[in-house]
């Protein structure tokens, strides 16, 4: 096994989007303009009349994932769904899609926006979408860890969405004293977002805290241990290696 350490940690920056949302943005900032293959993170607190009103995207997909609150999307393709709680959709925009993504209710939904981008070959596929229900998400129970499993594999369980290129995407809770292992491809980019609470990661135990990405240096394995408890999003996948051109919501 060779571990992996923290080689950075990069706090997220709160920001205006949208029509009236505020943001904690940890990818698509100055200090992580963008980590191959993923493009941006936001953490997203959506207030009752404000939202996301029509508008495009082109060249990548996006993983839309509701913490707390419901989210109504409606696209220029026809689709219509709304996530509630623990669900998610995936949107490969492709050569070219407009959405609206907007809080039903009047509570602050609270959610997890991530864009990836695609290869070259893949830039002008057609645009499609899919939605899946919490009760379709799997979860691992560990002794002192619960993982989520949205995208990819964790211990031979695969998760509900089907990107247009793999990666994988937790939702990890880890107890008190709670530990948690994965075992990655060593080329591939890996990330934590702690959502909660904090951790410590690798043989030198950097600790990673509430708003912190950490960005992981070569290895093979992802270990962390909280004394206290957390929450935290990880994200694993290979790097595409190919330039792009980033106008707002197009990457070419």
């Amino acid at each position: 096994m060779s571990e992996r350490e923290v080689q950075r940690v990069i706090r997220a920056q709160e920001m205006a989007e949208g029509a009236g949302v505020t943001v904690r943005r940890a990818i698509g900032t100055q200090e992580a303009i963008y980590l191959d293959p993923f493009l941006l993170l936001d953490e997203a607190f959506i207030p009752s009349g404000t939202g996301f009103p029509p508008h495009p995207h082109r060249g990548f997909q996006a993983v839309s994932y509701v913490l707390a609150g419901a989210m109504a999307h409606e696209d220029s393709a026809g689709n219509v769904g709304t996530l509630h709680p623990g669900d998610l959709q995936l949107m490969v925009a492709g050569k070219g899609i407009v959405h609206s993504e907007m809080p039903v209710g009047d509570a602050t939904t609270h959610g997890i926006q991530l864009w990836i981008n695609l290869p070259p070959e893949l830039k002008a596929c057609e645009p499609r979408y899919q939605d899946h229900r919490a009760a379709e998400v799997p979860e691992v129970l560990e002794d002192t860890a619960r993982i989520k499993v949205i995208c990819g594999s964790y211990d031979s369980t695969p998760g509900p969405a089907q990107p247009a290129t793999p990666f994988d995407y937790f939702d990890v809770a880890l107890d008190t004293g709670g530990f948690f292992h994965h075992r990655v491809a060593p080329q591939d980019t890996v990330l934590i977002y702690m959502l909660e609470g904090g951790a410590r990661f690798g043989l030198e135990g950097h600790p990673v805290l509430s708003g912190d990405l950490a960005e992981f240096g070569p290895g093979t394995d992802v270990v962390g241990a909280s004394p206290e408890g957390c929450r935290f999003l990880l994200l694993a996948g290979a790097k595409i290696g190919a330039p792009i051109v980033r106008r707002g919501p197009y990457v070419d």
